[in-house]
């Protein structure tokens, strides 16, 4: 039974995953996090409506305080691809 509970919600996260994806400008099917800039742990970073009077506008933000004694802030907002990605191969052999 346990086995079974874990491979359901692996396959409900490995499904959830793209539903994440955050439809913003410039960032199409992207992910936002805030990155610790003194740990580099990464967490999903929170939404908030930048505009409640219109229509439905929410933007990713992240803790903006400094670090103690530097003008580093504490986060950074960065954007994640949910899709597996890598580098272009070698380009093969070209014909006549």
């Amino acid at each position: 039974m346990k086995k079974i509970l874990l491979l359901m919600s692996a396959v409900v996260m490995l499904i959830s995953v793209p539903c994440l994806a955050f439809e913003y400008p410039g960032h199409p099917g992207q992910l936002p996090f805030c990155q610790n800039n003194k740990t580099g742990k990464l967490r999903i970073a929170p939404v908030k409506d930048t505009d409640p009077t219109t229509s439905v506008d929410y933007e990713p933000y992240c803790n903006t305080k400094f670090l103690s004694g530097t003008t580093t802030p504490t986060e950074t907002l960065i954007w994640i691809s949910p899709g597996m990605q890598g580098l272009p191969g070698p380009q093969g052999i070209q014909g006549p």
